[in-house]
């Protein structure tokens, strides 16, 4: 077994889709070692990439989209790999070797399912996405996804798709340290004031202006005394959005902390009265889950994928009642026993997932 992987995630900020895929080929390289090979036109960031994984770099002075039309066809017929693996939604060239077995991750289709990703003028660029994934999809041998959800939406917007695709979940990317133990809210108490978190990217999916709205109520109220802390990449979401925040902000009970290494994370994590993530669209939901491993309770929304990953170890809000998510972090702020109990079916949940069973899947859907 020869696999060339595309490694142009790696070139970039370690997001989710880089460490998802980080993490499944340690696990393929502790199955099959010395099996898989890297190719890229940057050079990747350091310590991104699994170690036993060499990478070719071809720094030719093009643009992404020429690099891998002209160059990577080359180099793959070339290299006569075995596997040729896409990991981040495709980019497929035409022109590859025909003996080489394509393997596509596509980790969702979410932007065909929200109605509101692009404006009534983007009609365009919808239908270039579109036109652009049926190609990459005519050009794949295996497609892998995240989550049932996923595999279901995306044989909904290609109803005509000839491959069946395989489910190969995701599992936790941040490493439990050991001795790391579950905190009650009495060693909360004892720290610096008790905190909600919000981790990821600042999207309109992800609920983060019903969060705020709930959270200054809350504080307005007087029915909540924690804080809010928002870790992840910041963006314009909506001018009420950056108002709220920027209230929420001056009363010093919101708090951006930006993009913060995995050390952070783990100890911002088990730390926290609980995570609060209340998505509206999740292809899979990796942080929930990271969550859950280390002793941190989770409240979500039911929705998309995000049963699938969490199971029945979340406290589920609903986006059809806002009230829903005041009540939810008023009662994980103030009931103990509520706290351990989504503590205790978060570990349980969390062994559902597992790299070492995700990269055997992986293997035997790519060698037939």
């Amino acid at each position: 077994m020869n696999i060339l992987l595309d490694t142009y995630i790696f070139t970039k900020h370690a997001g989710g889709m880089a460490k998802v895929t980080a993490f499944l080929y340690e696990e393929v390289l502790k199955l099959l070692p010395n099996s898989v090979r890297g190719v890229s036109q940057l050079t990747l960031k350091e310590g991104s990439l699994p170690e036993g994984i060499c990478n070719t770099i071809l720094p030719l002075p093009l643009g992404r989209e020429t690099w891998r039309s002209l160059v990577l066809p080359i180099y793959s017929r070339l290299a006569s790999p075995s596997v040729l693996h896409f990991p981040a939604n495709g980019l497929i060239p035409v022109g590859l070797p025909r003996s080489t077995k394509v393997v596509t991750t596509l980790h969702d289709v979410l932007q065909l399912d929200m109605d509101d990703f692009y404006r009534p003028e983007d009609v365009a660029k919808r239908d270039a996405y579109v036109k652009r994934l049926m190609n990459d999809l005519s050009r794949t041998d295996v497609l892998v996804t995240v989550s049932d959800y996923s595999k279901q939406r995306i044989l909904h917007h290609f109803p005509n798709l000839a491959l069946d695709p395989i489910v190969i979940p995701n599992a936790t990317t941040l490493t439990r340290p050991h001795g790391l133990k579950a905190l009650s809210l009495e060693d909360l108490a004892d720290k610096n004031t008790p905190y909600f978190l919000y981790t990821g990217r600042y999207e309109k999916r992800k609920g983060l202006e019903w969060l705020l709205d709930a959270f200054l109520a809350g504080h307005q109220a007087g029915t909540l005394k924690s804080r809010l802390l928002l870790t992840g990449e910041s963006a314009f979401i909506s001018e009420a959005f950056t108002a709220q925040l920027n209230v929420a902000k001056a009363l010093g009970i919101v708090e951006e902390l930006g993009y913060v290494d995995d050390d952070t994370l783990i100890t911002l994590m088990n730390e926290a009265v609980a995570l609060v993530y209340p998505s509206f669209a999740e292809g899979f939901g990796l942080p929930p889950l990271e969550a859950m491993n280390l002793f941190c309770p989770v409240i979500t929304t039911a929705l998309t994928a995000l049963p699938f990953t969490c199971g029945n170890a979340v406290y589920y809000v609903d986006p059809q009642a806002p009230s829903s998510l005041l009540v939810a972090m008023q009662r994980l702020e103030s009931e103990a026993s509520l706290r351990a109990e989504l503590i205790d079916l978060g570990l349980e949940q969390v062994k559902q997932f597992s790299w070492r069973r995700s990269a055997e899947a992986f293997l035997d859907a790519i060698v037939f």
